[in-house]
């Protein structure tokens, strides 16, 4: 039945190449972002997931089943087209073109100091999930954590309880595919909260528009600010840079624990974490294990979801902060939950000016208005490239300076040679 109804979806959304014909090819062009939504939706389940330890999650399809070209696949797939026809008559007109669709701006954090201080900002994301399980009724949420017996790995987890929900808290900066988990929402008898990346919600607002049980089932999506996922070789990397003994390993944490926290780890016979570098050290060195995939993608703000979180870096991190977070209400579901946690003392958290998210995240603003001429120049070179609707890429780019727009052409140009991106990867 999915399948069915997908050939008109497929067709008329997108057409990022002739070279895309199955997701393989997603793969073999660099444009697969691990998302895992593809495993979750294949109808004859032929789907697997590896982790390509210099790259990310990827789908492998399995050789013994014939594919029937029904291109569910493709049709759910964010790594070759995600199109934002988001748009509400309250929307704050000044952020739409660099941020979406944002109904409120907030500021502020969990109420519950536990989920506040394991959080990797104030915990926001977790006391929304937990709050739409306790309070609403909803069966539970969809999300990553760390894999028990590799901790620098993740997985996907389907929580009901706070004590699992806080088992999960932190960042994850390495390949995780919460996609994935769409077809335990399907499996389901009520609601349930999916968080994922902005890649991940694109994929699983995709996956609504042609699987409508999906989006009946669907009691509420979070989104987490996202500037790229590094892959696993760059934890490896990291561990050995801090001298962690990846084998004895129990926990390990990119930050959190504070705000912005420590990045930090536990041996199996520790009872705390020990802290060994600053969270802006390890994100400066595991960026760049980032893949070209993450360097072609505007949305760091999760546009396509009900509520996104992230970093309010407009505020300078106090010595022993528990936590903040900027939220932003981005349909008028997700401005509802947030006022109804806000009113039940769930959430503390104050509407704060448009301006905050512009200086909290000018990076992810600056990283947008490149993606035209990286994608342009990808595409003259004739090289598939991802297809994005309605995100203003080229008025941002128009708006960029001089030098920032060369960069964007020439870096990209002298990467694609360099690295031969005109050839598939085998």
């Amino acid at each position: 039945m999915v399948a069915s109804s997908t050939t008109r979806y497929v067709d008329s959304c997108f057409v990022a190449s002739k070279k895309i014909k199955t997701i393989d090819d997603v793969v073999a062009w660099r444009m697969c972002v691990g998302c895992g939504a593809c495993k979750a939706v294949c109808p004859q389940q032929r789907i697997h997931l590896v982790d390509v330890i210099n790259d990310g999650i990827r789908p492998e399809t399995d050789g013994s089943i014939t594919c029937q070209n029904c291109k569910v696949c493709l049709a759910v797939c964010p790594g070759i087209e995600i199109t934002n026809d988001t748009s509400d008559n309250q929307e704050i007109k000044e952020l739409k073109a660099g941020w979406g669709t944002i109904l409120e701006v907030y500021e502020g954090y969990a109420t519950d100091r536990e989920l506040r201080f394991n959080g990797s900002s104030g915990g926001v994301a977790n006391a929304l999930a937990l709050f739409c399980i306790e309070k609403l009724g909803m069966s539970g949420v969809v999300h990553t954590k760390a894999h028990e017996d590799e901790p620098w790995r993740n997985k996907v987890t389907f929580s009901t309880s706070k004590e699992e929900i806080v088992a999960t808290s932190g960042s994850r900066y390495s390949p995780a595919s919460p996609a994935e988990g769409i077809s335990r929402v399907l499996s389901e008898n009520g609601n349930a909260v999916f968080i994922g990346k902005p890649c991940d919600i694109a994929a699983y607002y995709k996956a609504t528009k042609i699987i409508p049980e999906l989006k009946k089932k669907t009691g509420l999506t979070i989104g987490i600010f996202c500037a790229g996922t590094p892959s696993t070789q760059g934890t490896l990397d990291l561990l050995k840079k801090i001298g962690a003994d990846q084998d004895k390993l129990s926990a390990f944490r990119y930050r959190g624990r504070g705000w912005p926290g420590m990045c930090a780890i536990k041996y199996k016979n520790d009872s705390s974490f020990t802290d060994k570098m600053t969270y802006m050290e390890s994100w400066g060195f595991i960026q760049k294990y980032r893949p070209v995939r993450c360097y072609q993608c505007p949305d760091g703000t999760s546009e396509l979801a009900d509520i996104a979180c992230g970093d309010p870096w407009h505020q300078k991190a106090q010595p022993g902060e528990s936590g903040l977070s900027l939220v932003l209400a981005r349909t008028q579901r997700g401005k509802q939950i947030i006022e109804q946690a806000i009113s039940a003392g769930v959430l503390h958290l104050r509407k704060t000016q448009a301006a905050s998210l512009i200086v909290a995240q000018k990076n992810l603003l600056n990283k947008r208005s490149w993606v035209w001429g990286r994608l342009t120049t990808l595409r003259l070179l004739g090289i598939p490239a991802p297809v994005f609707n309605n995100y203003s890429l080229f008025k941002l780019w128009m708006k960029s300076s001089l030098e920032d727009k060369l960069r964007s052409i020439y870096g990209t140009f002298r990467r694609a040679l360099q690295r031969k991106y005109w050839k598939p990867c085998k």
